[in-house]
């Protein structure tokens, strides 16, 4: 693959003694970008990394295409939804087609040759497979593929670097990110921007979550979806060591990054949406949920000048499918855990106890709150958004809990959960996989946070803010889990960000120390603020003014003013 900012040319196929090498010819000279191995019958072509196809060769012609499950023909399916795609020789030649719930159209007719097949797969797209006896001799990409690949390898990456939703660590340096390729560096102490920081310079991927956790040597542990690098495209969990910070801090942290292992996305075009993982003291906890990204939609995003929110759908019809990964070893356990298609966004933390793991997380009925953060909704004033918006799916707060040790003798249908403190279930069925019905703990809260040096451990209490008849948040809250009650922090025409947990100096008890949320308010009299709440009692200790205008945060972070090393 050509280098950052090098144009890609055309991609050429030539036979060698390994297969089918397809490669760029740019200035800096040849680079061969993948192999692609030739069986007898069969040649697979993973033309860009996150689309697969099989080419089942006959004698001297293609006789049948398929394009993975959901795949979207464009415009020429009449706008008709997505849908596999299947070409079937015909006698006058290839026709490929969409079958949606109008009928079955035909997008295209690809004639058939003695020596080769034109497959034009999008109008702006085509390739030709020159086919011989029983083998491929030859894949040329023409400049139309050209253009598209190029535009596949930079659109998605430069989406933007609109760092706004969190702070993170690697080593000793610090990121603002958001969820895409790109990281700014700052100065914690004085929030300059030092510069950009571009993941895919380090590690395959092309998104990443604003989430990280972090043990308790420092270390930094972090997801990616890698959807345009060679091989199946992926969700890739990697880890920075807490040292990779270099003496005079003029290399990167990330260049030390660590792969953990990869997942293959369920779907190939339809990979799940992620905002956040759990991690427990020997496990990473993923859940691949229903909230799917449309990767075509993705695509031609640009081109149809729309948001990248218009090419995310929830699945109502699928399942939840929750992995679980050796921290230590990288491999998944085998057991498949499932639950019903729910919305996920936060998880609020994860531990195991007893031969069991524990993760407790935010989930939503289906994905309207994303919705209702268009334009057109948020100008609306206050009553009217809240009104239109009373029927918006709640957050949820609610804990499932996985077995790790299944008895081969244990018969289907048993609920494998042995912990009193819950009533979440996890049911063996038949096939051998685990079916999981959650424990709620408390409905109306959203960004959830705990007293850190709990993460991954057994705890008893979170924080976050209040959300009841209205999206916005208009309260604080803390959350007792063993008594299931909460206290609340509230003041009228004013909406805090999510609660940050500082641990008072030599602390024992969990909830020794003070919450920090900054507050805004709609009335202009009211300057933003920093309120400062006791965690035990949740009275109001101080407050200090910001005499400017800023806008309602989602998260936070703290780092004590003597050292730039994280309070964990």
């Amino acid at each position: 693959m050509a280098g950052t900012g090098t144009a890609y040319g055309d991609l050429v196929g030539t036979e060698t003694a390994f297969g089918v090498s397809a490669y760029t010819e740019a200035d800096s000279g040849t680079q061969c970008a993948q192999v692609l191995p030739l069986g007898t019958q069969q040649v697979v072509l993973p033309l860009w990394t996150w689309w697969a196809q099989e080419l089942p060769l006959g004698s001297q012609r293609v006789q049948e295409l398929t394009l993975g499950p959901g795949t979207a023909f464009g415009d020429s399916a009449g706008g008709a939804a997505s849908v596999d795609l299947v070409g079937t020789g015909t006698t006058s030649g290839f026709s490929v087609c969409t079958g949606a719930d109008s009928g079955t159209r035909c997008a295209q007719v690809l004639p058939l040759r003695t020596q080769q097949v034109v497959l034009s797969l999008w109008t702006w797209w085509a390739w030709e497979l020159p086919v011989g006896s029983q083998r491929v001799q030859e894949l040329t990409l023409g400049p139309s593929v050209h253009r598209a690949f190029s535009y596949m390898m930079n659109a998605i990456p430069d989406f933007t670097d609109n760092n706004l939703i969190n702070i993170i660590r690697y080593g000793e340096d610090y990121y603002a990110s958001s969820e895409v390729n790109y990281i700014n560096q700052i100065d914690p102490m004085t929030l300059e921007t030092l510069g950009r920081t571009n993941y895919r310079n380090h590690i395959a991927i092309n998104l990443a979550t604003a989430h990280p956790h972090y043990d308790e040597e420092g270390n930094t542990y972090n997801m990616g979806t890698a959807i345009m690098n060679f091989g199946r495209p992926k969700y890739v969990i990697f880890k920075v060591p807490a040292n990779a910070t270099d003496g005079e801090k003029k290399q990167p942290a990330l260049r030390k990054v660590e792969q953990i292992c990869s997942i293959p996305f369920r779907s190939t075009l339809y990979p799940s949406y992620f905002h956040s993982f759990g991690m427990t003291e020997n496990y990473i906890i993923f859940v691949e949920q229903a909230f799917k990204l449309d990767i075509l939609k993705l695509a031609t995003a640009y081109f149809r000048d729309v948001n990248w929110g218009s090419c995310l759908k929830f699945d109502r019809d699928d399942i939840t499918l929750i992995h679980l990964v050796n921290r230590k070893t990288g491999k998944t356990v085998g057991t498949k855990y499932y639950a019903d298609p729910f919305v996920i966004f936060h998880h609020i933390n994860a531990y195991e106890e007893d031969g069991h793991v524990v993760f407790d997380l935010i989930t939503y009925q289906d994905s309207n709150l994303y919705d209702m953060f268009y334009i057109h909704n948020m100008k609306q004033d206050v009553d009217k958004f809240i009104e239109t918006n009373k029927d918006l799916s709640r957050p949820i707060c609610q804990r499932f809990v996985l077995p790790l040790n299944i008895d081969k003798e244990t018969p289907p249908d048993t609920n494998l959960v042995k912990l009193q403190d819950t009533t979440a279930t996890a049911v063996l069925k038949p096939d051998g996989s685990i079916y999981c019905t959650p424990d709620t703990i408390f409905e109306g809260l959203e960004l959830p946070g705990i007293n850190y040096k709990f993460n991954s451990k057994k705890y008893r209490y979170f924080y976050g803010t209040r959300v009841e008849w209205s999206p916005y948040p208009s309260k604080i809250a803390k959350v007792d889990i063993a008594t299931r009650t909460h206290q609340v922090w509230i003041e009228e025409e004013c909406y805090p960000s999510e609660p940050v947990f500082v641990a008072s100096p030599g602390a024992a008890e969990e909830d020794d120390g003070v919450i920090l949320s900054s507050v805004v308010s709609f009335n202009p009299q009211k300057p933003p603020f920093l309120v400062v709440l006791d965690a035990k009692s949740f009275k109001e200790i101080a407050r200090a003014t910001i005499d400017t205008a800023i806008h309602m945060d989602l998260h936070g972070f703290f780092i004590h003013d003597k050292s730039t090393k994280m309070d964990i």
